[in-house]
Parts: C-alpha cells; sequence; structure tokens
C-alpha cells in the first residue's frame, strides 16, 4: 500500500451516538471494539480493509479493527482520558 496519492488516502471519522437504551452498551454493534463503524464505513466508500491501516488511541480501536479485518493498525499513545 502506498500513500504517494490523494486517490489513496481517505481520512474518516466516525461517532457512536447510541439511543438512551443503548448508551455505553457493549454489546451495541457500533461501539468499539466492535467492528460497525468500520464495516458502515468500507461499505460507504467501498473500502478494501485487508488494504487499509486504522489509527486509534485506545485498545478498543486496534481490537475493532482486528475484528474488521483491516489490514495494519496504528496504536497512537495518548495522554487524553
Amino acid at each position: 500500500m502506498q500513500l504517494n496519492s490523494p486517490s489513496n488516502l481517505l481520512v474518516y471519522i466516525a461517532l457512536c451516538l447510541s439511543d438512551e437504551e443503548t448508551k455505553y452498551k457493549k454489546d451495541c454493534h457500533d461501539r468499539k471494539p466492535n467492528p460497525g463503524m468500520i464495516l458502515r464505513a468500507a461499505k460507504k466508500y467501498n473500502i478494501d480493509l485487508k488494504q487499509s491501516v486504522l489509527i486509534g488511541d485506545k485498545e478498543t480501536d486496534i481490537e475493532a479493527a482486528r475484528r474488521a479485518g483491516v489490514g495494519k493498525t496504528i496504536f497512537v499513545k495518548s495522554s487524553l482520558p
């Protein structure tokens, strides 16, 4: 995978805005480490997840990427909560 062309780079930020009934429940398909948001983005933008890189600052980000079949992950240590 080469990121030498703007056509090869997609930055996508997603949030899980569960309703009050599913808020903060781990079984919500979109709450990490579940892969729902990643899979939806892949479908919407026709992303080949095996050729993709996910950058995350939490272990749940990396686990969600693994569950979705993302080819490479990068863990960035953050001082934020």
